[in-house]
């Protein structure tokens, strides 16, 4: 049976793997390697959510994964609902439309342990969203704090000194961009496509970066009484954004190192 789209999911894929078998071997792939993915829910833009999943076992028609983890708000996943999901193979970005078989249901580790988790249906096809030579890593645990604030309506380049700074953290930083939680709902404020201004220091390092940023997505988290801000890093003067992309690549890959150390 194949598994209906979502309307929240829009033309989003630049390439279709249609062919189940080529599918089913990248689903093994992930599974071996217990990647991590998304799952975003919801019938529109308006009520989008998501949550945290790790890919576990592949069984005949489903995927097992183990409990999915919130991502800003409660996770309240049911059997049957219809689910986008999002994984990362083969340094590319990857998405499949598939639907919770069961809810909760133990799923095998190994031999002799077992834990709660959740299968999804196995999709027929699977889409290619974008090659990606950067990863984008979490970095709610270093607790990197900081202020935003908005850019100038009429200056470009200027913020007016008057104007009220959002304190926050540090979410998730890439070479692209980095998502930051705003204290308070405050989604009001920011509007997608406006310029920002925010100030960060990555661990390990005592250079304090001043960045420019586009707005590219916002979305209110009622549950934690927070803000999430999706921004791309722009171009300011003064700054060499060649210098700012190596120094967070390094600071990725040396926490992907960091983790993968971890789970040994």
């Amino acid at each position: 049976m194949r598994i209906g789209k979502s309307r929240l999911c829009g033309n989003m894929a630049i390439g279709t793997v249609s062919d189940s078998l080529q599918a089913r071997e990248i689903l093994e792939s992930i599974c071996a390697h217990n990647a991590s993915g998304e799952i975003h829910y919801g019938e529109t833009q308006d009520n989008l959510k998501t949550a945290k999943i790790r890919f576990l076992s592949l069984e005949g028609e489903v995927i097992c994964t183990d409990k999915p983890q919130s991502i800003g708000e409660q996770v309240d996943l049911v059997s049957g609902q219809v689910i986008l999901v999002y994984f990362t193979h083969d340094n590319a970005r990857w998405a499949f439309h598939s639907r919770v078989q069961k809810a909760t249901r133990l799923v095998r580790l190994n031999a002799n342990q077992r834990v709660v988790g959740m299968s999804i249906a196995v999709p027929h096809e699977i889409q290619l969203q974008q090659r990606r030579r950067d990863y984008r890593v979490m970095t709610v645990s270093h607790g990197i704090g900081g202020e935003i604030v908005i850019e100038s309506e009429d200056v470009e380049f200027a913020c007016p000194v008057e104007r009220s700074a959002f304190s926050g953290v540090i979410h998730n930083v890439s070479v692209r961009g980095l998502g930051f939680l705003v204290d308070g709902l405050v989604g009001r404020h920011f509007k997608r496509g406006r310029y920002v201004y925010t100030g960060f220091t990555l661990p390990g390092s005592e250079q304090k970066w001043i960045v420019r940023a586009q707005i590219r997505h916002v979305q209110e988290l009622p549950a934690r009484e927070r803000t999430m801000l999706g921004l791309q890093i722009a171009e300011r003067p003064g700054l060499d954004p060649q210098r700012l992309r190596d120094k967070i690549h390094e600071f990725t890959i040396a926490e992907q190192r960091r983790k993968l150390r971890r789970r040994r």
